[in-house]
């Protein structure tokens, strides 16, 4: 008898010795009393992921260790798409794998504002380009005074009107809701991804909002800008799962004609952090020729709330000129930006608590 426990014994630690893949984070991660794991993927002989019933899949460990193709599969697999996938940076897609979990399907509204110098936000339509233009033309020549600068209106970021963007043809007032979770003007972008994670330990549905944007060119104006985004009252934030950076493409000249690439990548540690939502403002990188930011909290539900809807608002505020110091404030579905004249890019999200 001992002979034969110790024969099995011998063939468990081989097993063990014999499978070099990573396994999946957190063995004891609670998949749900309805959920369990289905199938076990293998990603390019690098990692094996679970797959639950749910359709969600297990925490991933050593992410960092991943390449590009398996970060790629294992997104596709949560069920996010080759062009959402292109707009995340590495940070982003590596956190979201660690988490594990499954995309969550949104609606989303964007509008865009002219804050001015006397605190009144225009909102653009389409139609009212040259009035927020003479504002801005304005407020210009109002700070230019007082500080004593020589800024022109042409210094100012001036991003196209409503009727470029994206997500809709329409060509006049506050975009309507549509299945897009991602804005581009062309030069500046941004978006939200929630994916869910599952049940907590004490049975709330747990949700991870990812945000995230992204400047093609380089932005004339590199001052202190803002992002954030704030949740409705029905989501608890959970203690220690707030993160950030920001980021910049950069390159340098190592001979003749040739060039070498590289990324630069700072962790945000200072944030505003409230109950109903979370921000912070950071300064634009010089000398990058692409660069961006992000931001993630992870949420808690009650179960009593499934079948409700959930609303998400995000915001980025681009600072033309500071006032008396780029402040933020949160409230419920609300996150403003003061004390700066400048554009904000807001978009509202909603989608249904419970929805795997």
């Amino acid at each position: 008898m001992k002979k034969f426990i110790a024969s099995i014994l011998v063939v468990w630690l081989i097993s063990l010795m014999g499978n070099p893949l990573n396994t999946y984070a957190n063995e004891n991660v609670n998949v749900g009393k309805d959920s369990k794991v289905i199938k076990n993927i293998n990603i390019n002989n690098e990692t094996v992921i679970k797959k639950l019933s749910d359709g969600r899949i297990a925490p991933v460990d050593d992410v960092s260790k991943l390449n590009s193709s398996s970060l790629q599969q294992i997104l596709n697999t949560m069920g996010f798409d080759d062009e959402e996938i292109a707009k995340m940076n590495t940070t982003t897609k590596e956190e979201i794998i660690s988490s594990g979990g499954k995309k969550v399907k949104l609606e989303m509204k964007l509008k865009k504002r002219y804050r001015s110098l006397d605190g009144k936000v225009y909102e653009y339509t389409g139609f009212n380009d040259d009035l927020i233009n003479k504002v801005k033309q304005s407020d210009i020549e109002k700070y230019n005074k007082t500080n004593n600068t020589t800024y022109k209106i042409n210094d100012l970021e001036n991003p196209p009107s409503l009727t470029n963007f994206s997500t809709s043809s329409v060509s006049y007032g506050t975009l309507p809701y549509t299945d897009d979770q991602w804005w581009d003007n062309g030069t500046v972008s941004g978006g939200l991804w929630v994916t869910y994670l599952g049940p907590s330990i004490n049975g709330d549905l747990t949700y991870q909002y990812s945000g995230n944007i992204w400047w093609a060119e380089p932005p004339s104006l590199k001052l202190v800008d803002g992002m954030g985004m704030a949740w409705d009252e029905r989501a608890i934030p959970e203690s220690g799962t707030y993160a950030g950076q920001r980021y910049g493409d950069f390159r340098r000249v190592i001979g003749p004609e040739e060039f070498e690439y590289y990324t630069e990548t700072y962790d945000v540690n200072d944030m505003d952090v409230d109950v109903y939502g979370v921000g912070y403002k950071f300064r634009l990188l010089s000398g990058a020729f692409q660069q961006g930011a992000n931001l993630s909290r992870n949420v808690l539900v009650s179960p009593q709330d499934m079948g409700r809807t959930a609303y998400v608002q995000y915001k980025y505020f681009h600072t033309h000129a500071t006032l008396t110091g780029l402040g933020i404030s949160m409230g419920p579905v609300s996150i403003n930006f003061n004390g700066a004249i400048g554009d904000e890019f807001i978009a509202e999200y909603n989608y249904t608590y419970g929805q795997t």
